[in-house]
Protein backbone atom coordinates (compact mmCIF):
# COMPACT_ATOMS: atom_id res chain seq x y z
CA UNK A 1 0.00 0.00 0.00
CA UNK A 2 1.12 3.57 -0.43
CA UNK A 3 1.79 3.85 3.24
CA UNK A 4 4.26 1.48 3.12
CA UNK A 5 5.78 2.90 0.14
CA UNK A 6 6.34 6.60 1.43
CA UNK A 7 8.04 4.63 4.49
CA UNK A 8 10.31 2.68 2.54
CA UNK A 9 11.18 5.94 0.07
CA UNK A 10 12.01 7.40 3.53
CA UNK A 11 14.18 4.98 4.77
CA UNK A 12 16.54 4.57 1.16
CA UNK A 13 16.44 8.68 0.77
CA UNK A 14 14.03 8.07 -2.52
CA UNK A 15 10.99 11.04 -3.35
CA UNK A 16 7.85 10.11 -1.80
CA UNK A 17 6.04 11.47 -4.42
CA UNK A 18 6.34 8.26 -6.47
CA UNK A 19 4.71 6.31 -3.51
CA UNK A 20 1.63 5.87 -5.86
CA UNK A 21 3.72 4.10 -8.96
CA UNK A 22 2.75 0.82 -8.98
CA UNK A 23 0.25 0.81 -6.59
CA UNK A 24 -3.03 2.58 -7.81
CA UNK A 25 -5.42 0.88 -9.78
CA UNK A 26 -8.06 3.16 -10.40
CA UNK A 27 -7.79 4.40 -13.98
CA UNK A 28 -9.66 2.78 -15.71
CA UNK A 29 -11.14 1.02 -11.94
CA UNK A 30 -11.07 -2.50 -12.27
CA UNK A 31 -13.64 -4.94 -11.18
CA UNK A 32 -13.19 -7.56 -9.38
CA UNK A 33 -16.73 -9.33 -9.58
CA UNK A 34 -15.72 -9.41 -13.16
CA UNK A 35 -12.83 -11.07 -12.28
CA UNK A 36 -13.98 -13.74 -10.09
CA UNK A 37 -16.83 -14.43 -12.52
CA UNK A 38 -13.66 -15.26 -15.30
CA UNK A 39 -12.67 -17.56 -12.62
CA UNK A 40 -15.79 -19.42 -12.19
CA UNK A 41 -17.45 -17.70 -9.25
CA UNK A 42 -19.81 -15.96 -8.56
CA UNK A 43 -18.76 -11.98 -8.73
CA UNK A 44 -21.27 -9.54 -7.23
CA UNK A 45 -21.24 -5.80 -7.67
CA UNK A 46 -19.53 -3.48 -7.87
CA UNK A 47 -21.23 -2.33 -4.98
CA UNK A 48 -21.05 1.49 -4.90
CA UNK A 49 -23.83 2.63 -2.57
CA UNK A 50 -24.78 1.44 1.47
CA UNK A 51 -27.98 0.91 0.13
CA UNK A 52 -26.43 -1.79 -2.13
CA UNK A 53 -24.15 -3.45 0.47
CA UNK A 54 -26.76 -5.40 2.41
CA UNK A 55 -28.75 -7.02 -0.25
CA UNK A 56 -25.17 -8.00 -2.18
CA UNK A 57 -24.07 -9.17 1.61
CA UNK A 58 -27.49 -11.62 1.58
CA UNK A 59 -26.97 -12.89 -2.07
CA UNK A 60 -23.56 -13.71 -1.28
CA UNK A 61 -24.01 -16.03 2.27
CA UNK A 62 -26.94 -17.78 0.03
CA UNK A 63 -24.65 -18.48 -2.38
CA UNK A 64 -21.92 -19.87 -0.17
CA UNK A 65 -24.35 -21.91 1.86
CA UNK A 66 -25.77 -23.74 -0.97
CA UNK A 67 -21.96 -24.49 -1.71
CA UNK A 68 -20.74 -21.79 -3.99
CA UNK A 69 -17.31 -18.95 -4.01
CA UNK A 70 -18.74 -15.79 -3.94
CA UNK A 71 -16.71 -12.08 -4.46
CA UNK A 72 -18.65 -9.33 -3.59
CA UNK A 73 -16.58 -6.34 -5.17
CA UNK A 74 -17.51 -3.06 -2.84
CA UNK A 75 -16.28 0.31 -3.31
CA UNK A 76 -14.55 1.98 -0.61
CA UNK A 77 -14.11 5.97 -0.78
CA UNK A 78 -10.40 6.52 -0.85
CA UNK A 79 -10.82 8.80 2.31
CA UNK A 80 -12.32 6.05 4.11
CA UNK A 81 -9.60 3.70 2.69
CA UNK A 82 -6.90 5.65 4.00
CA UNK A 83 -8.02 6.36 7.74
CA UNK A 84 -8.70 2.49 7.67
CA UNK A 85 -4.47 1.78 6.90
CA UNK A 86 -3.02 4.86 9.13
CA UNK A 87 -5.48 3.14 12.11
CA UNK A 88 -4.05 -0.31 11.27
CA UNK A 89 -0.59 1.18 11.19
CA UNK A 90 -0.92 2.24 14.37
CA UNK A 91 -1.59 -0.86 15.98
CA UNK A 92 -5.87 -0.29 16.29
CA UNK A 93 -7.87 -4.03 15.91
CA UNK A 94 -9.64 -4.58 13.07
CA UNK A 95 -13.31 -5.46 12.62
CA UNK A 96 -14.42 -8.66 11.99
Amino acid sequence: DELHQERVARLRNRPVENRWVGMRMTDPPFDLAMLARGQGAIGLGPIKSHAELAPALKEAIEHVRAGAVCVVDVRVAAEYARATSVALMRGAPTVR
